[in-house]
C-alpha cells in the first residue's frame, strides 16, 4: 500500500500512466485490486528520460547511479541513495563472509559487459573497504579481454574467489578450456 501511495503522489510519469489503464488514485484494500495494475517491463523503463524515472521528492537528492549489464542489451540505470547503496553492499558483503572470504582476500569478477557503460564513466565504484585494501575485487570486462589474457590476468592476482554472472563465466569456462 505504501509503494502505491508513494508512486501515485511522487511519480507523475508512472501515475499518469495508471490513470491511462483507468485505474483511480487511492488505497488499495485487496490483492485483487493490485491484479488492475499494469505489468511493465524494462524497455519501458530504458526509454524513459532519468527525470521520469526519479521521484519528484529524490530529484534533488544525492542518488549513486549503478548501471546494470544490459542483459537485452541496452543497460539500465538504477539510482540509489547512499543509505541504499550501503545497505545492499552489507548483505553482498555478509554473504562473502558466510562463504568463508576473509578481509584481505581478492576476489576477481569476471563481467560479460563493456567497462564503459553510460555517460562515459567507468561503471566500477570501488567501495571505500576496498581502497583500503579490504576485500578486494577486481573486475575483468571479457567484451574488452580476449579469454587467454582474462585467464592470465586472474592467475595473476591469485584470487580467493571468481564471481560472475553465469553467462559471463560459462564463457570464460568453454573458451579456456579450448586454451
Amino acid at each position: 500500500r505504501r509503494l502505491i501511495e508513494h508512486t501515485w503522489k511522487h511519480h507523475p510519469y508512472i501515475a499518469g500512466w495508471w490513470r491511462e489503464h483507468d485505474l483511480e488514485e487511492r488505497l488499495i484494500n485487496s490483492l485483487d485490486e493490485l491484479a488492475r495494475f499494469p505489468i511493465t517491463n524494462k524497455s519501458r523503463y530504458q526509454a524513459l528520460k532519468s527525470r521520469e524515472l526519479t521521484a519528484v521528492n529524490y530529484r534533488r537528492a544525492r542518488l549513486k547511479n549503478h548501471v546494470t549489464s544490459g542483459s537485452t542489451g541496452i543497460p539500465l540505470t538504477v539510482q540509489r541513495t547512499p543509505l541504499e547503496d550501503l545497505v545492499l553492499r552489507a548483505f553482498r558483503l555478509r554473504v562473502y563472509l558466510g562463504y568463508g572470504l576473509g578481509w584481505v582476500d581478492r576476489r576477481v569478477e569476471i563481467r560479460a559487459r563493456l567497462r564503459i557503460a553510460g555517460n562515459g564513466h567507468d561503471s566500477f565504484d570501488r567501495p571505500h573497504w576496498m581502497k583500503l585494501g579490504l576485500l578486494r575485487m577486481d573486475p575483468i570486462y571479457l567484451i574488452e579481454t580476449p579469454v587467454p589474457q582474462a585467464i592470465h590476468q586472474i592467475a595473476g592476482y591469485r584470487p580467493a574467489a571468481l564471481i560472475g554472472h553465469a553467462d559471463a563465466l560459462h564463457r570464460l569456462c568453454l573458451e579456456g578450456d579450448q586454451e
